[in-house]
């Protein structure tokens, strides 16, 4: 799915500006992202870990998307959003990977597939980077 798609499919909708609401998603996704690495990585818990790494980085997208007026109903979308606003920060390797990270967070989360520890320490590790970066369009 591209941009373009998910104006036309109506899974981006216009909305008004928020700035309260943006710094909200973002205290929110440092608290996630801060409860996420006070866990230790195990097999039991691996997923888990994973899935707020990713709901951290949604959270600090949609947040951004609200500073722009526009609301997602579509996680994919909400990534598109990243491409098609902030392409000068993000190339397409990184936007590949909250794609990635996306697919693995619903295969756990809606499948029950637990995510291998390996995978989950590359994932989290990188997960930090994007964060990071995303942050810093918050200022």
């Amino acid at each position: 799915m591209n941009w373009i798609e998910c104006l036309e499919s109506g899974k981006v909708k216009k909305r008004t500006k928020d700035e309260e609401k943006a710094a909200s998603l973002l205290e929110m996704a440092e608290n996630r992202l801060a409860h996420a690495k006070q866990s230790k990585m195990s097999k039991k818990d691996a997923s888990i870990i994973v899935e707020e790494h990713y709901e951290a980085l949604l959270q600090l997208i949609e947040g951004l998307m609200s500073r722009e007026g526009l609301k997602s109903d579509d996680h994919e979308c909400a990534i598109c959003f990243l491409g098609e606003f902030y392409d000068e920060c993000f190339d397409a390797e990184e936007l590949d990977f909250i794609q990635r990270l996306r697919k693995a967070r619903n295969k756990s989360r809606y499948e029950g597939q637990n995510i291998d520890v390996a995978v989950a320490e590359e994932y989290t590790s990188r997960s930090k980077h994007v964060f990071e970066k995303l942050k810093k369009l918050f200022v």
